[in-house]
């Protein structure tokens, strides 16, 4: 269930800008939806419509006190980090090709006009 709420929200917002529903075998879909207030319990069920209420602050409470539970033993048990090589860098930015090159300098001399 847990992995079904996250890609549905993940997965949603990402590409879809809201939670996807979750279809179950049975053809009834569950519509997770996210709450920023109090107003609905945490995974708390849904009765408007069948689904979940996801409560935002509840989950970053959630997940700061665990950041908070492991700090001093990632911190304790760590060996300094690996010196980044240039791959690393190279790996990690999309470099324009010749053909589109032209283009994005004309559309950033656009920003100084």
């Amino acid at each position: 269930m847990a992995r079904d709420l996250f890609q549905s929200i993940r997965h949603g917002i990402a590409h879809r800008f809201r939670p996807k529903p979750i279809v179950l075998r049975d053809g009834r879909y569950l519509w997770v939806t996210l709450n920023w207030g109090e107003a609905h319990e945490h995974l708390g069920l849904r009765t408007d419509q069948p689904g979940v209420w996801v409560n935002l602050p509840t989950m970053q409470a959630d997940f700061e006190a665990m950041l908070d539970k492991y700090r001093a033993r990632l911190a304790s048990s760590s060996k300094p980090g690996r010196k980044l090589t240039g791959h690393w860098w190279r790996e990690s930015i999309q470099q324009a090709t010749k053909d589109s090159e032209p283009g994005w300098q004309a559309f950033l001399e656009e920003e100084d006009e």
